[in-house]
């Protein structure tokens, strides 16, 4: 598990793996926190940041076949975690080839409870962003979730978590 930058090449295989698990679920996930800014207003992951961080939102009994397709897929499931506002998301980890990566792996923090009204608000409907030729999901509209989440959000030097996401 990585504790500094993550190895990007890693990082696009465990989105795109996960992405072909959620969809073939059929759930309804997005780009989150700061994947979606790094994404959406860089266009790549943000520098010196070490996961990728996805939103689901679905039920109880969706979620668990999520986890048994994703560990099926090679990821390994770790904890629950419960943040300042509440918010709560599981860490997985990916690096392809190994069950519990113990170097250049990618965590995963998949967010799927706790979500803020005005998160939920902005996730009724969704905008699309491009990356690496294929189409993702964000919260819409986008410009708004970002300021919600990180008030000067296209200020590039800024470099703090999303609100109530530091835990």
């Amino acid at each position: 598990m990585p504790d500094n930058a993550m190895n990007e090449a890693h990082a696009d295989e465990a989105l795109f793996l996960f992405q072909e698990v959620a969809d073939s679920l059929q759930l309804d996930w997005f780009l989150f926190a700061g994947t979606c800014l790094g994404i959406f207003r860089d266009g790549k992951y943000l520098p010196g940041d070490n996961d990728l961080d996805l939103g689901v939102k679905t039920t109880p009994a969706k979620l668990e076949m999520l986890w048994e397709a994703l560990h099926d897929a090679g990821f390994s499931l770790g904890p629950w975690c419960r943040n300042a506002d509440g918010s709560r998301n599981r860490h997985i980890y990916y690096k392809h080839g190994e069950r519990w990566p113990s170097r250049d792996g990618i965590l995963v923090d998949v967010w799927y409870d706790g979500f803020t009204e005005e998160e939920l608000n902005l996730t009724v409907n969704y905008g699309q962003v491009q990356y690496k030729g294929r189409d993702f999901l964000v919260p819409y509209p986008v410009q708004v979730y970002l300021q919600v989440a990180y008030d000067e959000w296209w200020d590039s030097s800024s470099r703090k978590s999303a609100k109530g996401k530091e835990g």
